[in-house]
């Protein structure tokens, strides 16, 4: 839970403050209460990120802890050697605030002529927490997929720098990179599960194939086995059938087999962020168990939970047949 700023809409993130200070204030709550302010992305003030952290820290009551905070997307600041960029980078790490990025946004905002010297490579060298920005990324959790691909080719970022970006959540969860042993730093995962989800993830070194494979206009299946809270509603595999409106966006049509009153299989062709959790929502129900049981043609046959194999010939000829 928690709240979105879309500060590009201001020129001076100062003019939330009163905003910003409720909410602080709010926090107090709820330790899982999030702010998230886009304070960079205006070229003409460089001061904006530095600002908005410091007007939360300047909000907090005696004795209360920083709130969960996330800054976004531009991260247009001023240069990171100076004096006021190495004081930005220790204020973001000691207070924890995690940064987002889109790489469209920072090329345009920073002026960058050549990608050496994006940003996000200081940010993650000096050990600020960093995920690519919500609103547009593969990595942390949507499907613009040219965006994550640029990551690797454009930025040269690595199997450990993309181990940083997932881990930024919870630096003690284990990540998946963490379960594959290997000294290969050019393998990356195609999409994701949360963390409360288990079940199959494939691992891959092939850009092309990872852009593929999570496209939406490929069609390409994922089946999840789901338990739920509530009796499933008896025109929901009906329901499922269709596009589902849920506000931000609009569902491709899905196959739902119920197996008893709260257990069902769903097929989707895209993944969204929480996308399952949010269609059952629809429907009235919390998921309490999710596992994904196939991609495409392949499933977990075989395996335990924690275990990899490589795929065969064959297998890898097929998920390139869509």
């Amino acid at each position: 839970m928690g709240a979105d700023f879309v500060g590009e809409e201001i020129n001076d993130i100062g003019e939330l403050e009163p905003v910003i200070r409720e909410l602080v204030a709010y926090s107090k709550t709820d330790p899982y209460f999030t702010i998230r302010i886009h304070a960079g992305e205006n070229d003409s003030l460089k001061d904006n990120v530095t600002r908005a952290v410091d007007i939360v820290l300047d909000s907090l009551d005696k004795g209360q802890k920083m709130p969960k905070l996330r800054i976004g997307h531009g991260i247009y600041t001023t240069s990171l050697k100076t004096k006021k960029g190495k004081d930005l980078i220790r204020k973001l790490k000691q207070n924890n605030v995690i940064l987002e990025f889109q790489l469209t946004s920072n090329v345009r905002l920073n002026n960058l002529t050549v990608l050496d010297a994006h940003p996000i490579k200081e940010f993650l060298k000096n050990g600020v927490s960093a995920v690519q920005g919500s609103d547009g990324c593969g990595i942390y959790g949507t499907n613009s997929l040219d965006e994550e691909l640029a990551l690797r080719s454009l930025l040269k970022l690595d199997s450990d720098d993309f181990k940083l970006m997932c881990a930024t959540e919870d630096k003690k969860q284990e990540t998946i990179m963490d379960i594959i042993k290997s000294k290969r730093k050019d393998l990356v995962p195609v999409g994701r599960l949360d963390k409360d989800t288990e079940g199959l993830i494939l691992i891959t070194n092939d850009g092309k194939l990872n852009h593929d494979l999570l496209s939406p206009e490929n069609h390409v299946d994922k089946k999840y086995y789901i338990e739920v809270d509530n009796k499933i509603m008896d025109d929901a595999q009906e329901v499922f059938s269709n596009p589902i409106d849920l506000g931000d966006f609009v569902t491709k049509p899905s196959k739902l087999e119920i197996l008893g009153d709260t257990k069902a299989y769903l097929t989707i062709s895209e993944g969204k962020f929480h996308q399952v959790k949010r269609m059952f929502k629809f429907i009235g129900c919390e998921v309490t168990y999710l596992k994904r049981v196939q991609f495409k043609n392949l499933n977990l046959e075989g395996l335990e939970i924690g275990d990899y194999r490589h795929l065969t010939d064959e297998e890898i000829l097929d998920l390139k047949n869509y």
